[in-house]
């Protein structure tokens, strides 16, 4: 919408501010302000979660190529696309937990006097914890008692694949941990 001087309209403007913050805030670092070693360890988990999802697309891209090209498809491609599919879920949730992009209900938190806020929210973020460590312990005797079955074409022991349901989530308990640390000195 334009003015009678032909200039964009207040509204136009703030839904181009709008639109401009909305790019600068996902164009940003994440990991900004955070100390080396939280740097770090993000990028190497970044970096491991990019090269994950590379080999799946890139298997997935072969065996589709392949298939509908040269009428041969590669046997022990989705075998190794189902295994990769839980180290990525795992890699994307530990991110999500060190970055503070869960989803948390900001809106009830606010709601109370800040000590009472940062309390609730520390306790949040160690039933978060809890609950992954037993997903993680789960995740252990499961591992234990059929990590050693072979996959059916490259005959790899399936805890090679599975070991995500245990280290995966027993690596994001540890960092519910830090958040709840963290949150409990009021950063």
């Amino acid at each position: 919408m334009r003015d009678e001087a032909g200039d964009a309209a207040p509204a136009d403007d703030l839904a181009a501010q709008i639109g401009a913050a909305s790019r600068r805030q996902e164009l940003e670092d994440p990991d900004r302000g955070l100390p080396l070693s939280d740097r770090v360890a993000n990028r190497a988990v970044e970096i491991l979660g990019v090269g994950l999802l590379g080999a799946i697309l890139a298997i997935v891209f072969a065996n589709a190529v392949s298939r509908y090209l040269l009428n041969y498809s590669f046997a022990w491609a989705e075998e190794v696309v189902i295994g990769l599919v839980p180290w990525l879920a795992v890699t994307g949730l530990f991110l999500s937990v060190r970055r503070r992009q869960m989803i948390r209900v900001e809106f009830f938190l606010d709601k109370f006097p800040p000590a009472i806020g940062r309390l609730l929210a520390v306790l949040a973020e160690l039933l978060g914890a809890v609950m992954l460590a037993w997903l993680a312990w789960l995740g252990f005797r499961y591992v234990a008692t059929f990590g050693g079955d072979p996959t059916p074409y490259l005959a790899l022991p399936k805890g090679l694949f599975t070991s995500a349901l245990w280290l995966g989530t027993a690596a994001v308990a540890l960092a519910f941990l830090a958040a709840a640390w963290r949150e409990r000195r009021g950063r």
